[in-house]
């Protein structure tokens, strides 16, 4: 269910970017990034440009093949990461997508996109949306927490990587499960305007997360030299709230 509304929120957002122009903007390396840390150990996953495809109408996509884990310097399980995906339009605009689930012990998670070219100047108008999952998986309850210094779990940064630039919107605290249940939240900003001239574009997760827990996240960033009220009807689309099971 995760990946299929995250593709669908995709071709909702290719079909916007066509509407609102098309500039080349070709993602940097790393595209996307996991670093988990269980306050003993630490270790991280990350992709490039080429695990994915390019295609001709300048957009880019990525999906992870399959479960993989996260692992610290002894070899000890970390987390795993069962599902990633990432696509990049020329507009521009980032999609994002994951699920992880924690190994034996709590962990602190960040999730790291693409760092995306823009070369806007005055005017320019951008939104942002995202989406966090939480679900049961020992029958003991589960917990997402934002780990940024306001609580929030999730920022769109511009002029430099999320969390390094400046920060266009941060969004989500918390999100806590009942036994045996999954409980969800999501969130959007804009379209407002960035004053002064944006170079490039990003996204972050940083949260914690439960022992032997299931976490997903989807997000999406664009930005586009003119206001548009079409830029909501893809972030609405990747952001549509899952009902606790």
């Amino acid at each position: 269910m995760f990946r299929s509304r995250f593709l669908m929120a995709g071709s909702a957002l290719l079909g916007l970017a066509g509407l609102v122009g098309v500039a080349n903007a070709t993602p940097s390396d790393p595209i996307f990034r996991i670093d988990v840390s269980d306050g003993i150990g630490s270790g991280f996953l990350e992709f490039t440009t080429l695990d994915g495809t390019f295609f001709p109408d300048t957009s880019f996509e990525w999906s992870l093949p399959w479960a993989m884990d996260i692992v610290d310097g002894g070899g000890n399980v970390l987390a795993t990461l069962t599902t990633g995906n990432l696509f990049t339009l020329g507009d521009p605009v980032i999609g994002m997508g994951f699920s992880v689930l924690a190994g034996a012990n709590p962990v602190n998670i960040s999730i790291t996109s693409t760092l995306l070219p823009v070369g806007f100047v005055n005017p320019t108008f951008a939104a942002t949306g995202a989406g966090l999952t939480v679900t049961d998986g020992n029958s003991n309850g589960a917990t997402i927490a934002g780990l940024y210094g306001n609580g929030s779990a999730f920022r769109a940064d511009y002029n430099g990587l999320a969390p390094g630039g400046t920060n266009f919107a941060s969004l989500l605290t918390s999100v806590t499960s009942p036994i045996d249940d999954s409980m969800s939240d999501s969130a959007n900003f804009g379209p407002t305007n960035i004053p002064g001239a944006v170079a490039d574009m990003s996204m972050q997760f940083r949260f914690s997360l439960t022992a032997r827990d299931l976490a997903s996240g989807t997000a999406s960033y664009l930005i586009t030299p003119e206001p548009t009220s079409l830029m909501l009807v893809g972030l609405g689309a990747l952001c549509l709230r899952r009902r606790g099971r």
